[in-house]
């Protein structure tokens, strides 16, 4: 055993050299502010090329578009060249709006100075170039490109982008749609699409990089939203309307329709649920996130693409970088999408708490998301919470003491004015609303919500209006978890300080409130708690309602998975899920249910049923009551990782110390092949990163490597696990920690697109 566990100690100890080496050139983007200058007159055009490159297009280009982009004559092409899209006329201070390696798009032929690389375009508004870069982004000091194409042309009134949303009032839908201008923006809508006769004016408004509040919102990331247009559609309860958005000079959209909630007090309401959503385009193409600077660039070319070692040294490296959209997003929405357009139940919500594009600063991302979410946003109306990649910028108010840069620079000011929310006041980014049997309430918990703040304010006086017998459920969204089971505990903003936070300041006014359940985000992974108080699980009431509100993160809508938990699972939770998905809702006067969907197969993985009787009425006497009497579980809240160098190591590499059951499951399902073909040539779309249909051998051939490397590692986890039982020698449990900790980060970071590939 010395010698294998030598071996072992060696092996790993490398593995995870390599990697700490590659992780100390990432800045912490908690820590370290986007660098402002990045791109500013680095991209300097090599005057000896002969390369001419082109689009196979000169028709205007509407929302969804495909475009080829035709490259040839480059005299010295190299495997880390690549083909970006940007803006018209070039801006040398901007950054790319999307790219791709030329090696992976045209494999065949790149060496030879040519190639064809396919991109999918949202409606930019603007006129786009394509960009012929040498040996990826070089050096800080320049950029070198061989050749732009000339522009290709949105048609830029084309209005696209619609999203049904909720007012301050009973009564009215709102949607918001995008243009570049126009005159008379207006809604038509009516019960056929034939007697559209109903009309509503909208009103416009924008931003600009002014508004914003740092770098690269305001700099190196900005792109012009347009015109903003938003009316609003007066509406009666439990009815089907047909509406378009857009203007009699420049046209109109294609007729949508929904279906209203039921009458206050009445009926049954169908909710769709999800958090930490993110975007992901069909040609896979790279994009640059929010924290780009010069050392994450340079990341780009740390390895030569589509090389089985670099394809695998990746599967760490370009998930850090984060220069990837978020692939997952693509099966959730699909399946938010596909339950919208359902004929057999009228869904009347789409819930979003946090985290909603992951733009993050890079402004031309939330068109690709507000592109993609069209498939549901235009026939059910979403409400949204404020996320961390959203709204927390130094010095603009957020709550977290000026440590945060999540949102880019973004402030709120982009979220808010994309997704207009139907709240009272601008900047205050909490509401409530009822609806059917239902009172909701949505939160900010990236602004102040400790006692005595305008928040904590709103929020009390809103539960304790609430009339129970008209609305017996009470339920409250918002971004970061009360409850969660990630392990790092590091400054203002890791999870588990903010969680004890909000228990702290909220949990007595919820659990007093009797408040049902609360939807939260921002883990990447699924949970669900018990009905629980102060870590404590709290049995069901004489007349079978809970005692406690049950706690339900879907963090797992598509961004990169989380993993790294504490090394015991807490005696508050319920079920933990490792897959994307989202969850449908269905809420009548005596009966709550939940279901959570895996976004990859449509597998039902969680259910969870409340219930009341008929006739019931809140016992807030009763409740505090049995607040006072419940102590909290010491076991609740395990011992955690400090948010220290390590921590912020394993932040970014752990993915689970301990696998549970759970994590067995999701290891399983890792490696099953895939039931949906459709699916896995939407995720290796011939643009991908993740390596290129037209050399499926060499994919194959890292696929199988890849997980013949992780069966190895399967079988001595098991070896080790064995001989852990009868051993006292400290390099036995030095070796399985070690194994422990380099299993769960390779499964963990395996990208999207492996999990899903079938291995013939």
């Amino acid at each position: 055993m010395a010698s294998c566990r030598a071996s072992l100690l060696v092996a790993t100890a490398l593995l995870l050299a390599v990697c700490s080496s590659q992780a100390s050139k990432i800045p912490n983007p908690s820590e370290t502010a986007p660098d402002t200058s990045l791109y500013g007159h680095r991209l300097l055009l090599d005057n000896t090329s002969t390369a001419i490159l082109s689009f196979n297009t000169s028709s205007k280009l509407k929302s969804g578009s495909w475009v080829q982009v035709s490259w040839s004559g480059v005299a010295v092409p190299d495997a880390k060249d690549m083909v970006a899209l940007y803006t018209s006329p070039l801006n040398q201070a901007h950054a790319p709006l999307k790219m791709s390696w030329t090696k992976v798009v045209a494999a065949r032929t790149y060496m030879n100075g040519s190639g064809t690389a396919n991109f999918w375009l949202p409606n930019w508004r603007e006129d786009i170039i394509a960009v012929y870069i040498q040996k990826s982004f070089g050096s800080a000091a320049s950029t070198v490109y061989s050749a732009a194409s000339a522009p290709a042309t949105f048609s830029a009134n084309q209005p696209t982008k619609g999203r049904l949303g909720l007012t301050a009032n009973v009564g009215e839908i709102s949607i918001t749609w995008q243009t570049k201008d126009m005159n008379n923006p207006m809604v038509r809508y009516g019960l056929s699409k034939k007697a559209l006769h109903s009309i509503s004016t909208a009103s416009t408004n924008t931003y600009t990089a002014m508004d914003l509040c740092a770098a690269p919102a305001n700099s190196t990331g900005f792109f012009p939203p347009g015109s903003i247009h938003t009316a609003v559609m007066t509406v009666h309860h439990s009815t089907t309307y047909f509406y378009q958005f857009g203007d009699m000079e420049e046209g109109f959209s294609p007729i949508y329709t929904f279906t209203t909630a039921p009458k206050i007090g009445t009926g049954t309401l169908n909710i769709l649920g999800v958090a930490d959503l993110g975007h992901w385009a069909p040609d896979a193409a790279m994009e640059f996130n929010g924290y780009a600077t010069d050392e994450n660039l340079r990341g780009l070319s740390y390895l030569e693409p589509n090389t089985t070692y670099s394809n695998i040294f990746n599967a760490f490296i370009n998930t850090i970088n984060e220069v990837s959209p978020q692939p997952m997003s693509y099966f959730t929405m699909k399946g938010l999408s596909d339950h919208a357009k359902d004929p057999h139940t009228k869904y009347n919500l789409v819930m979003l708490n946090g985290d909603v594009s992951y733009a993050r600063g890079q402004l031309a991302q939330w068109d690709t998301f507000l592109t993609q979410v069209e498939g549901f946003t235009t026939l059910v109306p979403m409400i949204t919470s404020p996320g961390n990649h959203e709204r927390d910028t130094p010095f603009t108010g957020d709550r977290y003491n000026n440590n945060a840069e999540d949102s880019g620079g973004e402030c709120g000011v982009v979220y808010e004015r994309l997704l207009p929310l139907p709240n009272q006041v601008v900047g205050n980014q909490w509401y409530s609303f009822n609806m059917g049997v239902a009172h909701f309430l949505q939160i900010s918990t990236e602004q102040d919500f400790s006692p005595g703040s305008l928040q904590y304010q709103f929020i009390v006086a809103d539960l304790a209006a609430v009339n129970r017998k008209i609305t017996p459920w009470v339920f409250v969204g918002y971004h970061r978890p009360m409850y969660t089971d990630e392990a790092i505990r590091g400054g203002v903003t890791s999870p588990q300080y903010v969680a004890k936070d909000l228990q702290d300041a909220l949990e007595p006014v919820f659990f007093d409130a009797q408040v049902d359940a609360i939807f939260n985000g921002h883990i990447h992974t699924y949970t669900r708690s018990c009905p629980v108080y102060n870590g404590t699980c709290l049995p069901n009431n004489a007349d079978g309602t809970t005692s406690g509100p049950t706690h339900v993160v879907m963090g797992h809508g598509g961004f990169e998975a989380d993993g790294f938990y504490t090394l015991a699972r807490p005696a508050w939770q319920s079920k933990m899920v490792r897959s994307y998905g989202y969850t449908t809702m269905k809420i009548s006067r005596t009966r709550f249910a939940l279901t959570m969907i895996d976004s990859l197969n449509g597998t039902v993985m969680d259910t969870l049923n409340l219930t009341k009787p008929s006739g019931w009425k809140p016992n807030r006497a009763a409740a505090m009551s049995l607040r006072m009497a419940t102590p909290q579980d010491p076991l609740s809240f395990p011992p955690l990782i400090n948010g220290t160098v390590l921590g912020y190591m394993f932040s970014y590499f752990g993915k689970s110390l301990s696998p549970d059951a759970n994590n067995s499951a999701y290891i399983s399902a890792t490696f099953a092949p895939s039931s949906d073909p459709a699916s896995v040539s939407a995720i290796l779309a011939p643009n991908s990163g993740y390596g290129s249909p037209t050399d499926p051998t060499l994919m194959l051939t890292h696929l199988r490597l890849w997980k013949l490397f992780t069966g190895i590692l399967g079988l001595m986890r098991r070896t080790l696990d064995a001989q852990l039982a009868t051993s006292t020698n400290p390099m036995d449990f030095a070796a399985n920690a070690t194994m422990e900790y380099v299993w769960g980060t390779l499964n963990g970071r395996l990208l999207p697109a492996e999990i899903a590939m079938p291995l013939p």
